[in-house]
């Protein structure tokens, strides 16, 4: 397994890449460095500045960052770039359409899913 933590930061500093590593450096000059390799997404709840060539280095690594304001809502996320799903997609779209059973079977999860949505509004 590669990517098993999370990290959520609430200090505030900044955020770089240092030679193979993503270091979070306070204002008092201290810092804690992320183990990269072992890092499934990064939460930023701190006043944190960020620079290009760490977000790079993250986004080569396909790690996600979500930032808070401060008062812990969500503001945003950086997503790194997906590999080319876009014409796996078509592809897995074409034959479904091309095959009569999987076509009917996916219009029929389509109605029961709206079926299911309109009943629990109605019951609300």
């Amino acid at each position: 397994m590669r990517k098993i933590e999370s990290y959520y930061l609430f200090s505030d500093g900044e955020l770089k890449r240092k030679d193979n590593v993503i270091r979070l450096t306070s204002p008092d000059g201290r810092f804690k460095d992320l183990k990269v390799e072992m890092t499934r997404e990064i939460f930023l709840f701190g006043e944190v500045s960020m620079n290009t060539k760490g977000l790079n280095y993250i986004g080569q690594l396909g790690i996600p960052v979500h930032i808070f304001n401060y008062y812990g809502f969500y503001s945003g996320s950086y997503y790194p770039r997906e590999t080319n799903v876009s014409g796996q997609l078509l592809i897995a779209q074409v034959e479904n359409y091309t095959d009569e059973k999987k076509r009917l079977y996916i219009a029929s999860e389509f109605i029961e899913a709206a079926s299911f949505n309109l009943l629990r509004n109605l019951r609300y």
